[in-house]
């Protein structure tokens, strides 16, 4: 049975090559181990990266710390007019889905459940004053 299978497979198959030489075999490593290491380099890179996100993210975009955005503030503070630097948390400021309860019949009651978050996650943004006279929305750095 095993015979007739290998004779088959001959006669489809072409016949094999000569095994690699020891230089090709070599050849073949060395280029295996440079692409292993180039691979690494690009995946530590990326790491590296994920580390200096942490850095202010521009005007715009929120900072996730209050000291985030007060570090950006103060740093082009010195570039506009009478520039004193306020921060606000405006995942905070509003309501929104997060704050969003859900009123419902339990036994002979009520129950009134939070269906999200508590709250977003903060993000902070800052202005050279307080846009508006809300008290204590507004905190000086």
């Amino acid at each position: 049975f095993g015979s007739s299978i290998r004779l088959r497979l001959a006669a489809v198959l072409p016949p094999s090559s000569p095994p690699p030489s020891f230089e090709a075999r070599m050849q073949f490593r060395s280029a295996s181990m440079i692409v292993c290491a180039l691979l690494f380099r690009a995946a530590l890179g990326i790491r590296q990266g994920e580390i200096q996100r942490q850095e202010p993210r521009g005007a715009g975009h929120p900072e996730p710390t209050m000291e985030g955005a007060c570090t950006e503030c103060g740093k082009h503070a010195p570039y506009l007019a009478d520039c004193t630097c306020f921060v606000t948390d405006i995942m905070g400021t509003f309501e929104d889905d997060a704050t969003k309860t859900m009123t419902t019949r339990k036994e002979f009651g009520m129950e009134t459940v939070n269906t999200g978050a508590k709250r977003l996650a903060e993000g902070w943004m800052w202005h050279c004053r307080p846009v508006s006279g809300t008290p204590d929305l507004w905190k000086q750095c």
